[in-house]
């Protein structure tokens, strides 16, 4: 018996954590990317799980998920805005 779409809720879940206390250990570091600024660990995060999701399509052993990788990349945007909305409530106080 498997948990239905168990695999993209993880997928949401850990890159979400992932994302959140990465961008918050970074101390919210911003990165100049042709005059547009943005997050950069969850930029950076964001790239290396495109990437990652992307190399599963060559490997005989792993398959390419769109679904993961979707769900990734949301968990790491909702990681992403959970981040700053507490970092928020801290300068405010």
């Amino acid at each position: 018996m498997s948990i239905p779409f168990i695999d993209i809720v993880a997928h949401f879940i850990l890159y979400g954590i992932v994302a959140y206390s990465g961008h918050l250990f970074l101390q919210r570091k911003r990165l100049n990317l042709f005059g547009l600024i943005v997050p950069f660990w969850p930029f950076l995060f964001g790239i290396f799980t495109i990437v990652e999701e992307g190399l599963q399509s060559f490997s005989p052993l792993r398959t390419f998920s769109f679904l993961d990788g979707l769900f990734s990349l949301l968990g790491i945007l909702v990681g992403y805005w959970l981040a700053e909305k507490v970092e928020g409530k801290h300068k405010n106080n």
